[in-house]
């Protein structure tokens, strides 16, 4: 794994086959629980996160744990409950999660646009503010998952909302090697 020297890193997690991680509304509170959990363990910082059916997408800030360890605790956390509660046996995650060091200021406002467009861009909804399982939509509101005072000390007040930024112009905005083609087929 790469190492981010700002401790910031775009997570992707997707099903295995791409199938559903999310199948309920349920599902979707159970995972942002784990992740609450998660947060206060590891004392990490959640800048931004998206839950679309089959992947997740996070810009978490890691604390006191490498990234390594707060994911596990996430992996196994969110997958065990799934399992039981489906009845169903091995691994619910493709692969190990993917993870994409952020140590540029302007990747790391490209990023958070791209994270909250991805349900725009998959026809979801019409604005990022609408859609239920992202962080967008508590931006201005208290939340005790997303670290809002963090992310706007890191970025500009307004620089990731701009609502016409499509992805196009904020994958091209990405510089770091390989992270547009990364981030693309996660959508």
């Amino acid at each position: 794994r790469q190492h981010a020297d700002s401790g910031i890193y775009h997570v992707m997690l997707r099903g295995v086959n791409r199938d559903a991680i999310f199948l309920e509304e349920l599902d979707y509170q159970r995972f942002l629980s784990a992740l609450a959990v998660v947060k206060d363990a590891s004392e990490c910082a959640v800048l931004a996160y998206c839950l679309m059916t089959n992947h997740v997408h996070l810009v978490v800030r890691t604390g006191r744990e490498p990234i390594g360890v707060l994911m596990k605790r996430l992996g196994v956390r969110y997958a065990s409950w799934f399992n039981r509660k489906y009845g169903r046996v091995g691994h619910l995650f493709q692969d190990r999660f993917k993870s994409v060091p952020v140590d540029d200021d302007a990747y790391l406002v490209a990023l958070i646009r791209y994270v909250w467009r991805n349900p725009v861009e998959a026809g979801l909804v019409a604005l990022p503010e609408e859609y239920r399982w992202s962080s967008r939509r508590l931006l201005g509101r208290a939340s005790e998952l997303v670290d809002e005072a963090e992310l706007l000390r890191l970025i500009p007040r307004g620089s990731a909302t701009e609502e016409n930024m499509d992805a196009t112009r904020v994958a091209d905005v990405i510089t770091l090697p390989d992270v547009r083609e990364r981030t693309q087929e996660q959508v």
